[in-house]
């Protein structure tokens, strides 16, 4: 990742369970971020079942979830990227 933290996106996917649904929320994600901040994010898969923990602290209720900031700025998403 770049020196330049402001520029960099720190992104979090809450998936339930490796399905194929997940998969493919991955996958999506991770060519949107590719397409968009290539070189400039971080994407973190959170598994609901395998940390349910983490899930709790961001109050994720929904699966397919991305969460992300930039710089000093918390973005906030709930959708579904399937």
């Amino acid at each position: 990742m770049p020196e330049n933290q402001e520029n960099n996106w720190n992104l979090r996917l809450y998936v339930a369970g490796l399905t194929p649904n997940s998969l493919r929320a991955i996958d999506n994600s991770k060519e949107i971020c590719e397409e968009h901040w290539q070189g400039r994010y971080e994407l973190q898969v959170i598994d609901l079942y395998q940390q349910p923990v983490l899930a709790q602290g961001e109050q994720i209720i929904a699966a397919g979830t991305p969460i992300g900031t930039r710089g000093t700025t918390n973005l906030i998403k709930a959708a579904t990227i399937t």
